[in-house]
């Protein structure tokens, strides 16, 4: 439950084991294809905008055709109008108030409940904006926080995000079933006409999308290919992985019983 591994498996649907980036001290671009990546080799140019958050732009570096970082009071909320008015096919949002606020007080405070009332305010104004006749709007988050403030655990509060898609191409009231993170990716691909990302393990939540029923067969054979080609080579990965710690093993044990007689002989002299 941590916030750049996430970020990873929300664009590009490639959860932390197969991706690599399992921490925050991941600083450099990620080399897996991603859902801004994908849109933009189809020609659909896309932005990305937070107030804090700026690991996004350092993952995905070249992906977005516009990035804004906006610190400043209310830079959020113009650079979301600019974006939006701006008609790019993807936009990605990134408010970090919540996150920011649980890190500094308690998630339960009332400051962090106030903030939360305050994000939820810019998220209608986003709605506000939109035609959802011919616009869809995903919320989701990277992860949660713990009643104290924190996250990087394994605990309900931080695992379980939601998730809400409205407007054009979503089926109201569909059972999703249990959908993760690596599911976005391609959900919003089959939503774009847009190929998943290619090494993504996820798969689009079709149950919820209204698709003609020859691109959803579509769609759900080209997922099925994908899947089992990128779960082959990560298996395959992980029994080489698997092998080469079984084969280095007994040399770590030789190295261990070398240090332990050189230091008996120190002590010895």
């Amino acid at each position: 439950s941590l916030s750049r591994p996430n970020y990873v498996s929300i664009l590009s649907g490639v959860p932390p084991v197969a991706s690599g980036v399992r921490t925050n001290a991941y600083y450099r671009r990620v080399d897996l294809d991603s859902l801004p990546r994908r849109a933009a080799a189809m020609g659909l140019p896309s932005a990305f905008v937070t107030d804090s958050a700026s690991s996004v732009a350092t993952l995905f570096r070249g992906d977005f055709a516009e990035v804004a970082y906006t610190t400043w009071d209310g830079g959020l909320h113009e650079a979301t109008r600019l974006a939006l008015a701006r008609d790019y096919r993807l936009v990605v949002l990134l408010p970090s108030a919540v996150d920011d606020c649980a890190h500094s007080r308690r998630m339960a405070s009332p400051a962090c409940r106030a903030t939360a009332g305050d994000v939820d305010r810019y998220l209608g104004e986003v709605a506000a904006q939109l035609d959802l006749e011919r616009d869809t709007l995903i919320i989701t988050a990277d992860h949660g926080h713990v009643a104290s403030g924190g996250h990087g655990g394994t605990e309900a509060a931080v695992l379980q995000v939601p998730l809400v898609m409205v407007g054009a191409g979503i089926v109201p009231g569909a059972d999703l079933g249990e959908p993760g993170l690596i599911d976005v990716a391609p959900t919003i691909a089959a939503l774009l006409g847009l190929p998943a990302p290619v090494h993504g393990l996820g798969a689009p939540l079709l149950a919820g999308l209204a698709l003609p029923d020859r691109v959803r067969v579509a769609v759900a054979d080209a997922t099925e290919r994908r899947v089992a080609r990128n779960l082959a080579v990560v298996s395959a990965e992980q029994d080489a992985g698997a092998r080469a710690r079984a084969a280095a093993r007994p040399a770590a044990w030789a190295g261990i019983a070398l240090v332990a007689v050189a230091v008996g002989l120190v002590l010895t002299l």
